[in-house]
């Protein structure tokens, strides 16, 4: 699910999607509006999955309040 393999496709893997919401984050400064240019891409249930793995790996923190910070 994470990775792909043989069951799962490139483009339906977290890591895949995950790279879209770095792709799609523009001025996304909220989760709100990462959500509004990812929503076109995946699922919401995938946006959440993928988000929760950039924050375990470090990509993005929570500045509070729904506020996102991109690491560089």
């Amino acid at each position: 699910m994470i990775l792909p393999d043989k069951y799962v496709g490139l483009e339906h893997s977290l890591l895949a999607q995950a790279a879209t919401l770095i792709r799609v984050r523009g001025s996304a400064t909220t989760v709100s509006d990462l959500w509004a240019a990812a929503q076109a891409d995946m699922t919401y249930e995938r946006f959440v999955l993928a988000l929760d793995l950039l924050f375990t790996v470090g990509v993005v923190d929570s500045g509070g309040g729904g506020v996102l910070r991109w690491s560089r």
